[in-house]
């Protein structure tokens, strides 16, 4: 006998293949979801952008200050990671490594490719180069945490910055090899971090080269 679903005519009456989405209608929704999901992106970045305390070093010659301070407090950061290898201590300077390289990435994905208006691009591309040397180091504190993940050999101040640099610069030499498994991951991170920056570079070269070629005209 008929369910009362089938006899009202309700959706037991109906083969499962009309009770499925059309297939426009399904990539309406997708795509729908997807430029949702984007703008809600943007709206993160620009946000985050003109709220973060690097930000409000990214105007004028600020910046560059900014930078310089950087730097410092992150070869102090290697220092105490290999001179105190203490839980707290490796915790607190990878902390502040990972911050600096999230905020740095995220404003210099605003203003290369969102935005896409930097003041002036020649120093744009400078101070993203000088950015590029801090998140160097940034690396290189994860690196001094992890001393001992290191084939054959136990990371020295000079030998977590020289694996950094060799690594992000794409170089690999081989003579440091990582063997644990955080160090890897780690220093796929930083050659993956290396290449969005050589993008940003060449980024701003372009639109540098355009106002050149448009002043020119």
């Amino acid at each position: 006998m008929p369910t009362a679903c089938q006899s009202a005519g309700g959706l037991g009456s109906l083969p499962l293949s009309s009770r499925r989405m059309p297939p426009q209608r399904r990539t309406k929704v997708k795509a729908r979801r997807i430029r949702r999901f984007w703008a809600r992106g943007l709206k993160f970045l620009k946000w985050y952008s003109r709220n973060s305390a690097a930000w409000q070093f990214h105007l004028g010659y600020r910046e560059g200050f900014y930078l310089i301070g950087a730097f410092i407090v992150l070869l102090a950061l290697v220092w105490a990671a290999i001179r105190f290898p203490v839980e707290s201590t490796l915790y607190v300077c990878a902390a502040v490594a990972l911050y600096y390289i999230a905020d740095s990435l995220v404003v210099n994905t605003w203003i290369t490719f969102v935005s896409r208006s930097p003041l002036v691009p020649i120093r744009s591309m400078l101070l993203t180069l000088l950015n590029l040397v801090n998140i160097t180091l940034a690396f290189a504190v994860l690196y001094a945490g992890q001393a001992d993940s290191f084939k054959d050999q136990r990371l020295t101040f000079g030998t977590a910055i020289y694996f950094s640099v060799v690594t992000i610069t794409t170089v690999g030499y081989g003579d440091i090899v990582p063997v644990h498994r955080w160090a890897k991951i780690t220093a796929i991170g930083e050659l993956a971090v290396g290449l969005y920056f050589l993008a940003a570079v060449l980024s701003m070269v372009v639109q540098w080269n355009q106002r050149q070629g448009k002043r020119r005209r």
